[in-house]
């Protein structure tokens, strides 16, 4: 049975793609630049802003340095400003936090998104609920996978790496948790899939947010 349970968010606890979509679509087209649909995200979004901002662009404007940086700018401040219009949690997440809760389990949480937009998202989405720690993509730690914040995580709260298990939907989170020497539970309900998370040696998957207890009880 583990003692910690930490998430990533963005695909694992809250369905925020259509708002990253939006906001991202809305500053490309004030560039006047091609935009893409949600499916297309789904494979974009999970390695920070820059990547993003990166993939989006076509590659005569990616090195503009100009135009990087006002996508880059614009964008992170109207997706902050509407980060919650269409975002939610997903179903039975709620329901999965507060069993973890009674049941005396601490939950974390680790992610790639700015810190800012991890505040508001949390605030917003997942006001019940409180992280024993909750960090989003700053200059004081690299971004996934790179283990620096969860070294600092596990430290900070005292566990061992051996009684934490990380819950996250990309191939990023499970090299992240095993960066770490974490064990990782992939997150078959968001943006990136089941494949993508067997192919990259997830430990287990939870085909739907309750199978999290089962996993973390020892029961599957």
């Amino acid at each position: 049975m583990y003692r910690f349970c930490v998430f990533d968010l963005d695909g694992t606890l809250v369905n925020t793609l259509a708002d990253v979509t939006f906001a991202v679509n809305h500053t490309l087209e004030g560039m006047g630049l091609p935009v893409f649909t949600e499916d297309d995200y789904r494979l974009m979004i999970g390695d920070g802003v820059q990547k993003l901002c990166e993939r989006v662009l076509p590659p005569e404007v990616r090195q503009d340095p100009e135009k990087f940086n006002h996508l880059l700018r614009e964008y992170s401040s109207y997706y902050k400003a509407h980060c919650c219009d269409r975002s939610l949690p997903y179903d039975e997440i709620p329901g999965v936090l507060q069993s973890l809760r009674e049941s005396g389990i601490p939950t974390a949480l680790l992610s790639n998104k700015p810190q800012p937009q991890t505040d508001v998202v949390l605030a917003n989405c997942l006001a019940g609920h409180t992280f024993l720690y909750a960090r989003g993509q700053s200059d004081r730690f690299p971004r996934k996978p790179d283990p620096g914040v969860f070294f600092d995580c596990l430290k900070t709260t005292g566990f061992s790496a051996e009684e934490t298990i990380y819950v996250g939907d990309s191939n990023v989170d499970v090299r992240f948790a095993h960066a770490a020497g974490v064990r990782c539970i992939g997150a078959a309900w968001g943006f990136r899939g089941e494949k993508e998370l067997r192919d990259a040696g997830a430990d287990y998957i939870a085909q739907q947010p309750a199978d999290i207890l089962s996993i973390i009880s020892g029961r599957s």
